[in-house]
């Protein structure tokens, strides 16, 4: 037999076929199908759906006789890929380049042969859909013209298979650190945790710190490319032991083999998301649970691991932002112990709030500092101006309204406090952008500085001031009310002052 010679563009064809990923995969019906129409419409008892690579033919689908693969040398279809249309050999028997094949003058004696080549769009053949009989025989153009169809109809399946293929891909994925997504991780702690006994991994649970401070100081596009370069680092220290998957948001998981989760390997993970600047520090704390040893389902694994992540973050955050926070409370007792008295009292208040609204975590723990350090700034304006007993001038105003600027400088030099000065800045813009300092308006003001602004001005105007009598409750309200949607959020005011009515926030009443 004489082997056919290899295309012009074989490497970039076997390439084409690897990316199909239809090798040594098992039967599939439409497959099967396409296999016995070519029999039919060809009126041949034999039909294969073949393809080719380096070394050998593959059977995908084989009617008629029992038939996997052979030596490409010895295959007809090589030839056939050669070609732009199907190549009909009415016999075998008498043609040199196939008369001393095995299956030729040998058993089972194959005389008859017709293939149509698998082209893509692109233009690469990469096997046959092809017909063969015992004897020898003609093809008419009608039938020629029915094995070139459906020929075509077995490219669109592959088209299909591989569309499906991506799609489930894409369905795991994460598009935009490409690491396996919450999905890919549920499937996988699934088939882990059925392993039972006989394997025994850890899954580890990240959380960034600081990466909310990142993404608010540089924007989103900063903060999306540099969740894509801690993934990359992660995948990197991972990949030898396991699968790293991000699950949303600045949460990481890496799933690994128990044996070699050391201690080592968790600090080198959390080095892996973490990143530094002049300007910022983005780290990251975890949770480590051991399958099935300690959870026995994928849920109750995810579970303890984010409990322990968050037990783990409040260790390492709770020390640096107590410390300094005390400090600074401290400072506002000694200069201005009344003021403190207040600032706790509206810290409740948006405490109550901001739980009513659904904020909890991180979040809200900012919201209570913040309203609790909202008058930091005051300690930077001299006395004469802020116990004045009258209305004060407008360049006193002025001096006045800079506290909130001011505050945020104070808290802005602890790192820890960051979010918590942005905040701060904050709370003293309206709804109706007519506040200050930036002139904010409606939800481009920071949502827990909305609700501070709203706590503290209830505060205030239930308390007495030098130049006048504090509002009752009832007056108060009807105020809050009257300047909802100009100066305050309106949802804010209605939860505030349902949840003093209903007793759940606490508010002292002079």
């Amino acid at each position: 037999m004489i082997p056919a010679p290899l295309p012009e563009n074989e490497a970039e064809r076997l390439e084409a076929l690897l990316s199909y990923g239809i090798l040594d995969t098992p039967s599939e019906a439409p497959f099967d199908d396409l296999a016995l129409l070519a029999a039919r419409v060809c009126e041949a008892p034999i039909a294969f759906v073949n393809f080719v690579d380096a070394e050998r033919l593959w059977a995908k689908a084989a009617l008629g006789m029992d038939f996997t693969e052979c030596p490409r040398e010895l295959s007809v279809c090589s030839h056939t890929i050669l070609e732009g249309q199907p190549l009909v050999i009415e016999d075998l028997a008498m043609d040199p380049r196939f008369a001393d094949n095995p299956t030729v003058a040998g058993e089972p004696g194959v005389r008859f042969y017709a293939g149509a080549p698998l082209v893509t769009a692109s233009g690469h053949a990469l096997g046959s859909l092809c017909a063969i009989d015992t004897v020898p025989r003609e093809l008419s153009s009608a039938q020629r013209d029915g094995l070139a169809a459906l020929a075509r109809q077995v490219v669109a399946q592959l088209e299909l298979r591989l569309l499906a293929e991506q799609s489930e891909r894409q369905a795991l994925t994460d598009p935009l650190t490409a690491l396996g997504n919450r999905r890919r991780l549920f499937a996988d702690l699934e088939r882990t945790v059925a392993a039972g006994a006989t394997e025994s991994h850890a899954l580890l649970l990240f959380d960034l710190d600081g990466f909310k401070l990142y993404n608010d100081t540089f924007g989103h596009p900063a903060g999306d490319a540099l969740l894509s370069r801690l993934a990359r680092q992660l995948d990197e220290v991972i990949a030898e032991t396991g699968h790293a998957y991000r699950i949303g948001g600045d949460e990481f998981c890496a799933l690994v083999d128990a044996g070699h989760c050391s201690d080592d390997l968790v600090k080198s993970a959390c080095a892996a998301l973490s990143e530094r600047g002049e300007s910022f520090s983005v780290g990251s704390s975890y949770g480590r649970v051991l399958i099935p040893d300690e959870a026995p389902n994928a849920e109750l694994a995810l579970q303890l691991a984010d409990q322990r992540m968050f037990e783990h973050k409040q260790t390492r955050s709770t020390i640096a932002k107590r410390q300094t926070h005390d400090v600074l409370v401290r400072i506002l007792d000694e200069r201005e112990p009344e003021l403190l008295a207040h600032v706790r009292g509206v810290a409740e208040m948006a405490r109550d709030v901001a739980v009513r609204l659904g904020l909890s975590g991180e979040q809200l723990d900012e919201i209570v500092r913040a309203a609790e350090l909202h008058d930091i700034g005051k300690v930077a304006i001299p006395d004469a101006i802020l116990h004045k007993p009258g209305a004060l001038t407008v360049q006193e105003w002025v001096f006045m309204r800079s506290h909130t600027v001011l505050g945020e400088r104070i808290l802005s030099a602890a790192p820890a406090l960051r979010p918590v000065a942005s905040l701060v800045r904050s709370t003293h813009e309206r709804w109706d952008g007519r506040g200050y300092p930036d002139g904010l308006a409606g939800e481009a003001i920071p949502l827990g500085a909305r609700i501070i602004f709203v706590c503290d001005s209830l505060s205030a105007m239930t308390s007495p001031r030098s130049f006048r009598e504090a509002l009752s409750l009832e007056d108060a309200f009807e105020e809050l009310r009257r300047c909802s949607g100009a100066q305050f959020d309106a949802v804010v005011v209605d939860v505030l002052i349902g949840e003093v009515l209903t007793g759940s926030a606490v508010l002292e009443v002079a």
